[in-house]
C-alpha cells in the first residue's frame, strides 16, 4: 500500500503542493501574505479546487463556542492553508496551525511558506482526538523514575517580555517558587 493512499485528503494536498510551487516559481519570495493568498486562490480555481479566503472558522472550548479565527485559505472544505511569507518556518507556526486544528472539526492542515526557500508542511489532527478530557486539570506526566513535572509560565507585559515561573510540581509535592533561590541573569536581579 501507497503512502498516499493512507494519507487523509492526499489527492487534494498534492495538487496544493503542486500549485504552491507553481506560484513560488512565479511570483519568488518578498510580497506580503496577501499577495501570495490571492494568487493561490486564482491558481487553486485554474486547477478546478474549490478555495475560500478569511474564512471564519468557530474555535470550541469545552462544547461552548469562544470564539472565531480567520483561516488564510480553506481548501475543498477540508485543508486549512495558513501561508506565511518568513525567512524560514518556526516551530510558533507549527504550534499555531496545530490550534487551529485542534479547535475546529478541520483535520488536515499545511503551512506554506514563501520565503527565501519555499517550505511546506502538513499537519493533521484527527476529530476522534479532539475529545474533551474527564478531568481537564491533569497534568502531563513525563515518564521514567516517578518524575512528574509541570511548570506554569507567566509573562508581564508591562516589564517586558520576560518569562517568570509561577509554580512547580515535582510529583505530589509543591512548592512555591518563593521557595527556591532567585538568581540574576546578566546583572539583572530577579
Amino acid at each position: 500500500m501507497s503512502t498516499a493512499a493512507v494519507l487523509k485528503h492526499a489527492d487534494i494536498t498534492e495538487k496544493i503542493i503542486g500549485i504552491f510551487y507553481d506560484v513560488y516559481n512565479e511570483l519568488g519570495y518578498g510580497f506580503l501574505e496577501s499577495v501570495y493568498e490571492e494568487s493561490l486562490v486564482i491558481a487553486l480555481h485554474d486547477a478546478g479546487l474549490t478555495s475560500s479566503r478569511q474564512v471564519a472558522l468557530p474555535v470550541w472550548f469545552r462544547g461552548h463556542k469562544v470564539g472565531d479565527f480567520r483561516a488564510d485559505l480553506l481548501v475543498e472544505n477540508s485543508v486549512l492553508l495558513e501561508l506565511k511569507s518568513a525567512r524560514s518556518l518556526e516551530p510558533a507556526h507549527e504550534a499555531q496551525l496545530l490550534h487551529y486544528l485542534k479547535s475546529t472539526e478541520v483535520e488536515v492542515g499545511m503551512l506554506l511558506n514563501f520565503g527565501v526557500r519555499p517550505q511546506v508542511r502538513r499537519l493533521v489532527f484527527d476529530n476522534k482526538r479532539k475529545k474533551i478530557r474527564e478531568d481537564p486539570r491533569k497534568s502531563a506526566k513525563i515518564r521514567g523514575r516517578g518524575l512528574r513535572m509541570r511548570i506554569s509560565v507567566g509573562f508581564d507585559s508591562h516589564l517586558g517580555v520576560r518569562p517568570q515561573v509561577r509554580r512547580l510540581v515535582f510529583g505530589n509535592e509543591r512548592k512555591k517558587i518563593s521557595e527556591y533561590p532567585r538568581k540574576s541573569v546578566a546583572g539583572v536581579s530577579a
